[in-house]
């Protein structure tokens, strides 16, 4: 490997330079440590990235060991380890990875986007909405990260809220496969048909096909290898792995900055009540 040849650090920065595609993942861990008394639960965070194309040629960049869990304590650790790989040989800025590869923290989405792109969760998803739309050239994506949620950390959560409301097995079970097609595909417009689906079955109490059009659902492939589809799929150890975590997912100061959730300010939410008027009176509702 060439990180044992020259550091994490050189490598790191020698495939990002390289690369067309980098990714970046970054994930904390709990249980590791006793905790402290008077102090906040202590976490590992971990970085790291992938030297070659062997899926176990994984190697950390970095740690630390945190009992801060905000955006500014965590932004402050992403922030070390950018200044530490830009000090390396030509200290130059480093060209940030395309990808980070983050779970269902709002905390570390947060902390990520300030430091590798300067910018809010707000800012990222109309970025995100316009890279859709062709709006930007491939230099100027490629001067940016992208933050992508860990496919299995994203579907541990829904099982969690799924178990919190006593839902029936069955019904939990569609509903979790309609996160997992819908985390699969990389068409907006046929993701937008299966939320239109998902309002008709599950927020139109005058729906008369809700079961046919659930079947429906249910029988569309996901767009991962077979191995990636039998994890998404194994929902049994879902619910059960689900059931033992018992995290709560916090919300952040970002989520504040204005009287409107940053979800109804997505660009994305905006398109899909535009395309289907129900969804605004059942946000409303909810509120």
């Amino acid at each position: 490997k060439r990180a044992n040849e020259i550091g994490p650090l050189a490598t790191f920065r020698e495939l990002v330079e390289a690369a067309d595609e980098k990714m970046l993942a970054a994930d904390s861990t709990g249980g590791v440590l006793k905790p402290m008394k008077e102090q906040n639960q202590l976490l590992i965070y971990t970085i790291m990235f992938k030297d070659g194309i062997d899926g176990n040629n994984n190697v950390p960049l970095a740690h630390a060991i945190l009992t801060d869990h905000t955006v500014p304590g965590i932004g402050y650790f992403l922030g070390n380890v950018i200044h530490s790989v830009n000090q390396v040989t030509t200290k130059k800025k480093l060209r940030p990875p395309s990808f980070i590869v983050i779970d269902f923290s709002a905390a570390l989405m947060n902390a990520a986007l300030q430091q590798f792109n300067i910018e809010t969760v707000n800012g990222h998803l109309k970025r995100c909405w316009n890279v859709i739309h062709r709006k930007y050239s491939a230099e100027i994506i490629r001067s940016l990260s992208f933050i992508h949620l860990c496919c299995c950390h994203v579907m541990h959560a829904v099982a969690r809220s799924l178990n919190a409301e006593k839902i029936e097995k069955k019904t939990r079970e569609a509903v979790l496969y309609i996160f997992a097609y819908m985390l699969c595909s990389n068409d907006i417009n046929q993701l937008y048909d299966t939320l239109g689906l998902v309002i008709d079955i599950f927020g139109d109490p005058n729906e008369q096909n809700a079961k046919k059009k659930l079947d429906r659902i249910g029988s569309l492939q996901l767009n991962v290898d077979e191995e990636s589809e039998s994890v998404l799929k194994d929902f049994d150890n879902i619910f059960k792995t689900a059931e033992k975590k018992e995290e709560v997912l916090k919300l952040v100061d970002e989520y504040f900055d204005s009287n409107e959730p940053i979800i109804h300010q997505s660009p994305f939410n905006k398109e899909a009540i535009k395309r289907y008027p129900l969804l605004n009176e059942i946000v409303i509702k909810k509120k």
